[in-house]
């Protein structure tokens, strides 16, 4: 079998997926460590869109999608998007089949115009929410 020019990139995909998804299961059992700031801010006591995205990972991990949403809206959507990376990244790392083109959405402008507006949203619902 010939193997796809772009399996660095299933491989990439399924490390980068899989390390989050270790690093989540770890955290669910030992505790998030201290060094991870529990509402980081820009900086201006404005919490970052991704604040409580790590605490919802680790709520899943532990099997609380409750938790999970209340932590942050997207954690779960984003988790099942980690697991779809990793599951399907080794698939192809390991078959050599090539990437569909589908793919290549992630990159696309679209997808992340509505990544950003998903994210801005719920950024807007943690600043009203501290007021």
């Amino acid at each position: 079998m010939v193997r796809s020019e772009r399996t660095p990139l299933a491989v990439s995909m399924a490390v980068t997926a899989t390390g989050v998804l270790v690093c989540a299961a770890v955290f669910a059992v030992a505790g998030i460590p201290p060094w991870i700031p529990r509402a980081a801010s820009l900086g201006v006591g404005i919490p970052s869109p991704l604040s409580g995205m790590t605490r919802s990972f680790v709520a899943l991990a532990r099997g609380d999608l409750t938790a999970s949403f209340i932590w942050h809206p997207l954690g779960p959507l984003v988790f099942v998007g980690v697991v779809s990376t990793a599951v399907a990244g080794w698939w192809f790392a390991f078959t050599g089949m090539a990437l569909p083109r589908w793919v290549g959405f992630a990159s696309s402008r679209r997808a992340w115009v509505v990544a950003a507006t998903a994210f801005g949203v719920v950024w807007i619902r943690q600043i009203v929410a501290l007021s």
